[in-house]
């Protein structure tokens, strides 16, 4: 697990009124699609914004979700339908 970081606004009133460090964790997740197994990376890119990108058939796919469980069910979704 490889732990990661960046500076992010921090929002009063539609203004940027100062920035705050948002520790993120690079996380290594074994998803299936149709029976065979592909594994992705799952990154936090805000306070409710997850990101998930690996390879599927050679095709990079990248997704977002409001947790790291919904990015990765969200990419299964994308790759199973690019499948079709």
């Amino acid at each position: 697990m490889k732990r990661s970081g960046h500076w992010i606004g921090v929002q009063s009133g539609g203004n940027t009124v100062g920035v705050k460090w948002l520790e993120s964790t690079m996380t290594k997740i074994t998803v299936t699609v149709w029976d065979k197994q592909y594994e992705i990376t799952v990154y936090q890119k805000s306070k409710s914004v997850w990101i998930a990108v690996g390879d599927y058939e050679g095709k990079e796919i990248r997704v977002d979700g409001r947790s790291q469980s919904a990015a990765a069910s969200h990419w299964r979704e994308t790759a199973r339908y690019r499948g079709n």
